[in-house]
């Protein structure tokens, strides 16, 4: 007996070639869409080593370079152990699966600079000592200038309407200018010239 061709299983062959179509469409604009999201990586990534070349390169002039206005680093008040490894973390602190709590300059003095001495008239001990890093970070507003940091940061324009992008940006983003802007900052500290 031979198979015997008929309406019915006509429709279900014409049913499983229009599933498998879509299927492949789904699997390609996800394959495609996967290498745009890893180019914009990969520039993310050349950006950052360009910052940080920049600011290896301003760390080793006998000259501290002038930071931008208004470019402040980050400061830490406290760090979170992330998930333990029963709930997929690793249980360590400072690793990839952590956070952080995001602190101030105020709150630098009051949580460090303040716990130097032991007493408010501690400082009129402080204030006789010649050379005193401690006294100058007292009740400033930018302590970050005394720490003797160097900023760098190195930016791109990719233009999302380039065929190279163009999946994404039709299917998903769609921003007003097509545009986007990948930028990195990297902080070093400054060896005064000391190479």
């Amino acid at each position: 007996m031979g198979a015997r061709f008929t309406a019915e299983t006509g429709r279900r062959s014409g049913q499983s070639m229009v599933e498998l179509l879509v299927a492949i469409v789904v699997i390609l604009v996800l394959c495609a869409g996967l290498l745009e999201v890893t180019s914009i990586t990969r520039i993310h990534t050349d950006r950052l080593v360009e910052a940080r070349r920049k600011a290896g390169r301003a760390s080793l002039l006998d000259v501290e370079p002038p930071r931008p206005a208004g470019v402040e680093p980050g400061y830490i008040a406290d760090w979170q152990t992330g998930p333990s490894p029963s709930d997929t973390g690793d249980g360590k602190r400072m690793t990839m699966d952590d956070s952080y709590t995001d602190a101030s300059a105020a709150g630098f003095d009051a949580a460090i600079v303040e716990k130097a001495v032991g007493t408010p008239e501690g400082w009129s001990v402080m204030d006789e000592v010649p050379v005193n890093r401690i006294r100058g970070l007292r009740n400033t507003f930018a302590p970050s200038d005394l720490f003797g940091l160097v900023y760098a940061e190195s930016k791109e324009d990719i233009d999302l309407r380039s065929p190279e992008y163009s999946l994404v940006y039709r299917l998903l983003y769609r921003p007003e200018d097509g545009h986007m802007e990948v930028k990195s900052d990297a902080w070093m500290t400054w060896t005064r010239g000391i190479y």
